[in-house]
């Protein structure tokens, strides 16, 4: 399939019209020699051009609102050392108190530090970073989301900082409205099926609850026990926007940049040609 078929069908399978400027990123970052060479399959490679395409289109807009003078200041990152690949910085909204007190800290550090220190200029770290981990390596795949946030800010921007980066990653936001003890149960059956090596039967879990827990006389029968570990387990799975497959194949990326990363020089690599802009 060649190049403008690709696209095509790719735009297809996304419901969007794909730009040049976006197809060309989409190359630059690899993705389409690699589909064509047969390192992803077409559901992997829709599922990645999807997420660059949004993080390419966010970033565009962002560009707009700032250039029109609607995008608050955000904070970014003073880390200078560069990060392997498909770790993703996001967004931070701050309300505009800690706005405005972070700025005016920014302006005391350099004023502190004077005109004689133009390289020393300090900037406030304020940011969120989310990370795919899991799936490769047996366990489960998810996201998890890193806070980076200065002690004096304010607990309630600390939550709508977290509330913001994790609906973009969760399927849904409600939470599963089960008692602690359904958890317990599902924990029970996991580690007691790790212990005999299968799953024993529903009649015999039964028994064994009951005797490390005398004071839960809640189940009728087996078919209780069992109604409740099924509702327990799908509890338990956190529901994702990408699916598990995307986050596993993301997070193995990342431990392959890692590995690349701290062995570098013996591949003759060079910090920046590992790092990935988004």
């Amino acid at each position: 399939m060649d190049e403008q078929d690709l696209r095509a069908r790719l735009a297809r399978a996304l419901h969007t019209r794909i730009t040049e400027p976006e197809w060309r990123r989409l190359k630059k970052l690899g993705l389409v020699d690699e589909y064509q060479r047969g390192v992803w399959d077409w559901k992997e490679f829709r599922d990645y051009a999807s997420y660059y395409l949004d993080q390419l289109r966010d970033f565009v807009e962002d560009l707009r609102r700032e250039q029109a003078g609607e995008l608050p200041l955000e904070i970014e990152n003073s880390e200078t050392t560069p990060e392997p690949a498909s770790d993703v910085y996001t967004s931070v909204p701050l309300s505009e108190r800690t706005l405005a007190r972070t700025q005016a800290l920014v302006a005391l550090d350099n004023y502190c530090l004077g005109p004689t220190n133009p390289d020393k200029v300090r900037s406030r770290t304020i940011n969120s970073r989310v990370r795919p981990q899991g799936g490769f390596d047996k366990t489960l795949p998810h996201w998890v989301i890193e806070l980076k946030i200065e002690a004096w800010v304010p607990a309630e921007d600390v939550r709508s900082i977290y509330h913001h980066v994790q609906r973009d990653l969760l399927a849904k936001e409600s939470y599963p409205k089960v008692q602690p003890r359904t958890f317990r149960v599902t924990q029970f059956v996991w580690e007691e099926e790790l212990r005999c090596g299968k799953r024993p039967s529903w009649r015999v879990l039964l028994e064994r609850w009951k005797e490390r827990n005398p004071d839960d006389d809640g189940f009728k029968d087996w078919r209780a026990f069992r109604t409740c570990f099924k509702r327990g387990k799908k509890a338990t799975l956190p529901r994702y926007k990408h699916s598990n497959d995307y986050i596993a194949s993301a997070a193995q990326r990342l431990q392959q940049s890692k590995e690349r990363w701290e062995e570098g020089p013996r591949f003759g690599l060079r910090p920046d040609s590992i790092r990935q802009i988004y």
